[in-house]
């Protein structure tokens, strides 16, 4: 077993794959459950140079056409101060796997982001957030600087440029892992007692559909 997965990250992130892996076989969708494939605690490509690519946790397939899903689990977006926008994002090493992933198999990746929360001091209110690979090249904002988790720095994308799709979890709230939080003074409770949180609909709906 991977050791990352018995954090309380780790297990939120696996909770996270069957929600999402349950929501596809729903819309009709065959699964491939790619992220049960584990090759010293991850399903890998090897490229011809040696290189290990780490795959999207999904290969889904519906009338004839397949695509990658990568799943990644948040407990809620973050507010950028400096232009008021809700961004969610991953590593940088990772996205550039997936990317590469989907060139030389030619299957169209998405990345599929269960957010708990639209805001760090809302209440529980799971979204699923979904977009292309290529919609997400278009947005995307990198930073290189180190962050807790990430050392190589991370992706962000505005959360608006996802489609949002409510999810039911099935669980109670309690039962998620207590992840630590650090929410920012322009994140928090107005006085008049509305907590921020991420607009519900996304503005990109005219990005391709998964299927």
């Amino acid at each position: 077993m991977n050791v990352y997965d018995d954090t309380p990250a780790g297990r939120l992130g696996k909770a996270a794959e069957r929600l999402v892996r349950a929501d596809y076989l729903r819309r009709g969708c065959y699964v491939l459950d790619a992220y049960a494939i584990r090759e010293g605690g991850a399903p890998l490509f090897t490229a011809p140079d040696g290189r290990r690519l780490r795959v999207p946790d999904l290969l889904l397939a519906k009338a004839h056409i397949p695509r990658w899903v990568e799943v990644k689990c948040k407990r809620r977006p973050v507010l950028y101060q400096r232009t008021r926008q809700w961004r969610t994002g991953i590593g940088v090493p990772q996205w550039n796997d997936y990317l590469q992933i989907e060139g030389e198999t030619g299957i169209a990746g998405w990345l599929a982001m269960l957010h708990l929360q639209r805001g760090p001091e809302t209440g529980l209110d799971p979204i699923l957030l979904e977009a292309s690979f290529a919609e997400l090249r278009r947005h995307a904002i990198t930073n290189d600087t180190p962050f807790p988790g990430e050392p190589h720095g991370m992706v962000f994308w505005p959360t608006t440029v996802f489609d949002a799709h409510p999810l039911t979890l099935g669980i109670d709230g309690t039962a998620l892992p207590n992840l630590t939080l650090i929410v920012h003074p322009w994140e928090r409770t107005a006085g008049d007692g509305r907590a921020p949180g991420m607009p519900v609909k996304g503005e990109h709906a005219e990005q391709e559909p998964l299927f």
